[in-house]
Order: structure tokens, then C-alpha cells, then sequence
């Protein structure tokens, strides 16, 4: 069997097994032993060429989705962190200025739930610590 012939049975021979890397190395062998193709030839070389960057396009997509996904969950993630410190602070206002039956156990509570808004902000940061410009103080 000539060189050329054995290029193309393993040309054949990646396409059945799907293996499309090994199929496009193949036909560049073929490309560069300075021949004309025949249409079979140039069948497989345009067949293997379009499944690997098909694969690779499929897998780029996917992994752009991916992406996107994360970076909608963390700003969803910020903007619920905003609107929770939000809260927390207009509830500290409100107790602190209301005189309400309760004052420390609403506090206590109040705090609960600053320190886990502080823990949740730092796992969305990373670890890093927040920056809050509108600090309140307890007052017990």
C-alpha cells in the first residue's frame, strides 16, 4: 500500500472512531506530500477540520455560558448583600428611635443578623473584608 493510501485509510479510520484531531493530522500529511486531491480527500479534510473546530466552538460556547451564569449570581448575590444591609440598618434606625418593648432582644436579633450579613458579604468578596460607608452603632 502506498504512502498516500495508508494516509487516507487512517484518515477513515479516525473519522469512524471520532477521533477528529487525529483525522485532521492526518490529512495534513496528506496536504503536505504536494498532491492533488480528490474529492474523497478533500471531503475528509473539510470533514475533519469542520467536526474539531465544531467540538471547539460547542465547548467555547458552553464554557461562555458558564461564565456569564457565575458573574449573574455574584452581582445578584452583591445587589441582595446591598438590599439586606439596607434593611439591617433601617431596622437599627427604627429600634434605636421607636422605643420599642423588647429593645435588647430586637437588638440581639439585630445583630445576628448583621454579623451574618458580614459573613455572607465576605464570602461573596472572597474573604475580603466589606467597605461600608454608613456605619451604625448598637446601642444596648
Amino acid at each position: 500500500m502506498e504512502e498516500r493510501e495508508k494516509v487516507v485509510c487512517m484518515a477513515k479510520f479516525a473519522e469512524q472512531a471520532e477521533r477528529y484531531d487525529d483525522m485532521v493530522e492526518s490529512m495534513k500529511k496528506l496536504a503536505r506530500m504536494d498532491v492533488d486531491m480528490n474529492a474523497e480527500e478533500r471531503l475528509l479534510f473539510s470533514v475533519g477540520f469542520k467536526k474539531t473546530i465544531g467540538a471547539r466552538r460547542a465547548s467555547w460556547r458552553i464554557l461562555a455560558s458558564l461564565e456569564q451564569n457565575v458573574a449573574a449570581g455574584e452581582q445578584a448575590g452583591v445587589i441582595a448583600s446591598q438590599v439586606a444591609k439596607q434593611a439591617v440598618d433601617e431596622a437599627t434606625t427604627e429600634i434605636n428611635s421607636a422605643g420599642v418593648e423588647g429593645y435588647k432582644d430586637s437588638m440581639l436579633m439585630m445583630q445576628f443578623l448583621k454579623e451574618n450579613l458580614a459573613l455572607w458579604t465576605s464570602e461573596l468578596t472572597g474573604g475580603l473584608p466589606s467597605v461600608h460607608t454608613n456605619k451604625k452603632k448598637l446601642v444596648w
